[in-house]
């Protein structure tokens, strides 16, 4: 298989052509129940669905009153009360929580009968990510295999999201499972549920559980951001990557790096053990030091072929500090086509 580039013409229900589009490409994933929005608390209907092994749930909100669709992520789902089980969060990065004892979000447990819609706040206990549509018509790349579904689309504001589950060989904790949720964050326009600033939290992924901590408070919990094996945080030494106007000594043609989910605390000594919880092999950051080159490829739908594979252009992943002339040029999240 592969990802899927097209586009969507105009429709009076956008959101539910796309999901119907979306929903074709989960070939393996089980469809589990609807949640009206009276059971989930939300503002339209959400689809559950499950994949083959059980361990990935995703939720998935259509709302064509207002032009979205949101997706939540989950390790399980209860049918009976239409509530999730250990979901991936929507905490704020410089907020200290506890998790529970088995390292999942506090108050997730079956028993909690957690709803699926949980405000937006410092704490918040299910995060989601929204994409963007549009009745005008949009161009879109999306995939599915049995452990993940991505997706982005051309609408405004640049929107990607990518969910799933880490499978055991590149999860690098001692948890069993562990869900995932990630999306486009920047200082404006980001599509995730949580806050994304320099000053009040960063970290474009959010993970169901917090392995190695247990029952003990930790700043920045289940909050990750997508990284290479090395970081390209542009700072006051220019960082790894380069920044605009200043050349790098190396990094002249198109490169891409595999990701790694590291923390997003912005404490050092929890940044120094809380790197490469997981590789996340479907999906790469781009470089190159030439930023109109960077800017060249960076609409939805535009192709990468570095080393003779294929990887789709989503949108930059998390920028905190500007979106200017994409100032930490090795910032553009692609996915792997053949991964999908």
């Amino acid at each position: 298989m592969a990802l899927t580039s097209s586009s969507q013409g105009a429709s009076a229900t956008p959101a539910t052509d796309l999901y119907g589009t979306l929903n074709a490409l989960m070939t393996t994933w089980t469809f589990v129940e609807t949640a009206t929005l009276a059971q989930a608390g939300t503002t339209a209907d959400v689809k559950v669905w499950r994949n083959s092994t059980t361990k990935v749930y995703v939720l998935i909100e259509v709302d064509d009153a207002n032009a979205r669709l949101r997706f939540r992520c989950s390790e399980g789902y209860d049918s009976g009360t239409h509530t999730i089980i250990h979901p991936c969060p929507g905490n704020q990065s410089n907020t200290a929580i506890t998790p529970n004892a088995n390292d999942s979000v506090p108050g997730s447990e079956d028993a909690d009968n957690l709803t699926i819609f949980q405000a937006v706040s410092t704490t918040s206990k299910v995060g989601w990510v929204t994409i963007g549509t549009s009745a005008g018509g949009f161009s879109y790349v999306m995939g599915a295999n049995d452990n993940e579904i991505v997706l982005t689309t051309s609408t405004s504001p640049k929107n990607w999201v990518h969910l799933g589950r880490i499978p055991a060989a590149d999860n690098f904790s001692p948890a069993t499972t562990i869900v995932f949720l990630g999306g486009n964050a920047g200082i404006t326009g980001e599509c995730v549920s949580w806050t994304m600033t320099s000053t009040l939290g960063s970290g474009n992924y959010r993970v169901s559980r917090e392995p190695n901590q247990g029952a003990v408070s930790l700043t920045g919990a289940f909050c990750y951001f997508s990284e290479t094996i090395a970081g390209f945080t542009c700072g006051t030494n220019a960082g790894f990557g380069g920044q605009p106007a200043t050349a790098h000594k190396w990094l002249t043609s198109m490169a891409a790096y595999q990701v790694y989910l590291h923390n997003a605390s912005t404490t050092a000594l929890v940044t120094s053990i809380r790197s490469h919880l997981a590789k996340l092999p479907s999906m790469a950051i781009t470089g190159h030091d030439t930023v109109a080159i960077m800017n060249a490829a960076s609409a939805v739908g535009d192709t990468l072929t570095i080393d003779g594979t294929t990887y789709y252009t989503l949108s930059a992943d998390h920028i905190v500090a500007s979106n200017t002339g994409l100032e930490k040029q090795c910032r553009l999240m692609t996915a792997k086509s053949s991964a999908f």
